[in-house]
């Protein structure tokens, strides 16, 4: 029997490295600490046992989590830690399935490049006999042309997955492709069938304890309850969901669970309920910046609000839906939430302004009538197929040389088609932004000009004043006009003081000496002295750690946030925010002056100044103004 220096046996030391490993696999979306303390301790253990297969699998399980929690460059890093580690140590299967993995990060920005290498590794799978990795596979090449809307082709892979993951009686597999079967037909409006491929992948995911794979089949099982009317039944599936969602710290999940929890609520006549869940969703999606749900969100409340007859208050949900939809680039929401402002008008008698907002739905509809149409053709075609799968081979069989001929004229005109209108709002879009960034910098040169004249200004009547002020006492003091020179120590310091205030308008310098937290601060209370408006701050003390090159930009931000208050908002308040939330910060400013218009915020300078330094540390600014309540910016950045 072998024994190690830590005084246990090699099985010991392997079972207790499986144990680690299937907890790094488990743990929660943000729970960062839990995964790198399971995984220090399992990568000591594989050094000891000297395998480098072990340690490879565990930094493929950082990527992993990473590429989970939505972010791929620290994914992508720990997958090439792990094919060095697996290269080196021969063990083909491994590295293969971690290139499979880098194929996934792939697939939402090249889709083209990702199914190229799923189907190299398909091949290479199959000549080894790597049953998991032929079923993620074909799992990937199905997503892929689910992502196309080619849900026949989508459905052929997802079932030869099933059949691969059956084949080696892997139950995680079996249920995952469950699942995603199950959603093809729901999507063809197959209820039934979808509903039993569903259930049968929650019962070999809840066997296995698999929290992820159970959140997904109880959300989508909720779907289909709600698709047939059966709420109470939706609502179930919508709490245990919920609750999977809470397990694995997953907020979006929570977020979009809270919304559909609350639609099953509204349905159930239950009003109060339902608005309830909608503002934790809300709150939850603001917190996390997943602006792209607010939209749907902010709809929702403006339905169940006018489902109690509230119809001005769910005017003002929509208003401020359709505004997060216009600054996510959502069309499909625009339109939707058109539809519904023009509903709610009609309902206030408001007629004129109902129809305007019609108007400009259908308008807009027309431009995305086309996607529509397309997508719709696509479920109908999987759906023929799926039912009447023999009777169109037989078809082919007889007539394939002319559908061949119609395909490809079809296809043809498609393409030259979707050519010209790519075209055509490409070379607009580029218009448009040269337009934009030729204003902007006129914009920005006449800013420049500004500030010129006002350092110089700043030059000329207080320190060039000073200066002359020393000068002539200096003259009359020689010419023996005047006996002393008292009170010249205190003019020298004023204008000193004066120099220094110019210097650190025009580069803080002491962010360097005292930090960005007391750099804050300082300016909070000069604010407050000078112009009266009440200032408040909370800053996390982390924010001293951060580089240098941020700390200058966020505190410019604030400076600039600041200068528009007093400048444009009539305010009597402001706040400002940075705290630390998981890996990223989030900065908030806000104010309770007049707000701002639609203009303002895509032609101001200042705010359009803001933008530019929030990417400049990797970030994005969100503005809103609640309704004319006042003024806030949202940035967050890691």
């Amino acid at each position: 029997m072998i024994i190690t220096c830590f005084g246990q046996n090699k099985e010991q030391l392997e079972e207790q490295f499986d144990s680690l490993a299937k907890n790094i696999r488990q743990s929660t979306y943000y729970d960062s600490s839990s995964v790198f303390s399971y995984g220090d301790s399992a990568i000591k253990i594989a050094r000891e046992l000297k395998d480098l297969s072990r340690e490879a699998l565990i930094y493929q399980y950082y990527g992993n989590y990473y590429y989970f929690s939505r972010k791929k460059v620290s994914s992508a890093q720990y997958y090439i830690k792990s094919k060095k580690l697996a290269k080196k140590n021969e063990d083909w299967t491994l590295y293969n399935t971690t290139l499979i993995r880098e194929a996934f990060i792939l697939v939402d920005s090249d889709s083209y490049t990702a199914e190229k290498q799923f189907k190299e590794l398909l091949e290479k799978s199959i000549e080894r006999g790597d049953g998991e990795n032929i079923v993620e596979c074909y799992n990937g090449l199905g997503i892929i042309s689910e992502s196309r809307s080619n849900r026949n082709d989508a459905m052929d892979y997802y079932l030869k997955a099933l059949k691969s993951a059956e084949k080696i009686d892997s139950k995680y597999h079996i249920s995952m492709m469950l699942n995603n079967i199950g959603l093809i037909k729901f999507y063809n409006k197959q209820y039934e069938e979808a509903e039993k491929d569903l259930q049968r992948g929650l019962k070999y995911a809840e066997e296995l304890g698999e929290e992820r794979l159970a959140f997904n089949l109880h959300n989508n099982l909720g779907l289909i309850s709600s698709e047939k009317g059966d709420f109470e039944a939706a609502r179930e599936h919508y709490g245990s969901t919920l609750i999977k969602a809470e397990n694995l710290g997953f907020p979006q999940g929570i977020g979009v669970t809270l919304l559909n929890l609350s639609n099953s609520y509204s349905e159930l006549g239950k009003k109060d309920t339902a608005l309830l869940y909608i503002d934790s969703a809300i709150h939850i999606f603001e917190m996390t910046g997943d602006y792209p749900f607010l939209p749907k969100a902010y709809f929702l409340k403006g339905s169940v609000t006018r489902s109690l007859g509230n119809y001005n208050e769910a005017l003002g949900y929509v208003e401020t839906g359709l505004e997060y939809a216009d600054k996510v680039g959502s069309k499909q929401d625009e339109a939707s939430g058109l539809r519904f402002k023009s509903m709610i008008l009609k309902d206030l008698g408001r007629y004129e302004i109902a129809l305007a907002a019609y108007e400009e739905f259908y308008s807009l509809h027309d431009s995305l009538a086309e996607v529509n149409n397309a997508e719709k053709m696509a479920e109908l075609q999987v759906i023929y197929d799926l039912e009447k799968k023999d009777a169109e081979i037989e078809l082919l069989a007889k007539d394939n040389a002319l559908n061949n001929s119609r395909i490809n004229i079809i296809i043809i005109s498609s393409v030259s088609f979707l050519v010209l209108v790519l075209a055509f709002f490409h070379n607009r879009h580029v218009r448009l932004r040269r337009k934009q960034q030729r204003d902007y910098t006129q914009k920005l040169i006449s800013n420049i000009d500004e500030e010129r004249s006002r350092i110089s200004r700043d030059l000329h009547d207080d320190i060039g004043q000073s200066l002359s002020v020393i000068k002539s006492k200096i003259n009359l003091y020689r010419q023996g006009k005047i006996d002393n020179l008292d009170g010249l120590d205190g003019e020298v310091g004023e204008m000193i003081n004066q120099t220094r205030n110019l210097s650190h308008t025009l580069h803080p310098s002491y962010l360097e000496k005292i930090g960005l937290v007391r750099s804050i601060a300082s300016l909070a209370e000069r604010v407050q002295k000078s112009s009266g408006i009440v200032c408040s701050y909370e800053v996390a003390e982390a924010a001293d750690d951060l580089p240098l090159e941020i700390q200058t930009q966020v505190y410019r931000i604030v400076q600039e946030s600041i200068n528009n208050t007093i400048k444009h908002a009539n305010a009597s308040a402001l706040k400002i925010i940075l705290v630390q939330q998981g890996g990223y910060y989030q900065f908030e400013y806000m104010d309770n002056g007049r707000g701002f218009t639609e203009k303002e915020i895509s032609d101001g300078i200042g705010l359009n100044t803001i933008r530019e330094r929030a990417l400049k540390i990797g970030g994005r600014a969100i503005f809103s103004d609640n309704r004319g309540k006042g003024f806030r910016c949202v940035i967050r950045f890691e």
